[in-house]
């Protein structure tokens, strides 16, 4: 929290908000850190010449006294920038008489020369390129009124035109996922751990000694190895 205090009139205000009470300004000064800022003719001394980049106390103090941008009429106070009025290549200070504060928009028209500003800091010149000056009517304001009750525009065939058929882009839905395969229930699925050998041979053949049923034997599958397993039920 920063507050900006005047010790000679006992006035105190938070940096880009308001006034404080005499009890707040008391409690928020009782154990506070003060940055002393000292004066030459009543004006706060900056860095002069020494650096062209506005250090943050000096920021500080140029918001505190301008809240706005210093262009008439254009009341931004977000994203300010601190324009030196005589340039710093011209030999400019940067000191609080020289700065103000630009909105991005006025910023660049000035150095485009689209629009000149000149003078102290507290007596600003603000001319456009014809060098009329730029009063607080000059620049063009937002409308204040609803828009007018009007039907709504039809399409070339007379349909009602939407504001989604002007955007470039809609988001589109996640594809569906692919059904699933349709599998017929007298199918058996491959499945090697719990398949059974099916029986091929002719029954009509009869079986020879060879053939591990005709010995009473139990061909199966074990399903943890994964591998036939032959059991002979005389030795179990």
């Amino acid at each position: 929290m920063v507050v900006h205090l005047d010790v000679e009139q006992r006035a105190a205000a938070l940096h880009l908000g308001p006034l404080l009470s005499e009890a707040e300004r008391r409690y928020l000064t009782c154990d506070a850190t003060a940055e002393v800022w000292l004066q030459r003719n009543g004006q706060l001394i900056g860095a002069g010449r020494t650096t062209r980049l506005i250090s943050r106390r000096l920021r500080r103090a140029l918001e505190h006294r301008q809240r706005t941008c210093a262009v008439p009429g254009c009341g931004a106070t977000r994203g300010l920038h601190a324009h030196h009025l005589r340039h710093w290549e011209d030999g400019g200070p940067t000191e609080l008489a020289n700065l103000v504060l630009l909105c991005p928009y006025h910023h660049r028209s000035h150095h485009r020369g689209v629009i000149t500003i000149t003078g102290p800091a507290d007596a600003l010149t603000v001319t456009d390129t014809d060098g009329r000056l730029l009063r607080p009517g000059s620049l063009a304001r937002p409308p204040t009124q609803p828009p007018p009750a009007v039907a709504p525009c039809p399409g070339p065939t007379g349909e009602r035109a939407h504001c989604w058929w002007y955007q470039p882009f809609q988001p589109q839905p996640p594809p569906a996922p692919p059904p699933a395969p349709h599998r017929n229930p007298n199918t058996l699925a491959h499945n090697p751990a719990t398949h059974h050998i099916a029986d091929t041979r002719n029954h009509n053949q009869p079986r020879t000694a060879t053939d591990p049923t005709a010995a009473g034997i139990a061909v199966l599958n074990s399903p943890v190895r994964n591998a036939d397993a032959v059991f002979e039920p005389s030795r179990l």
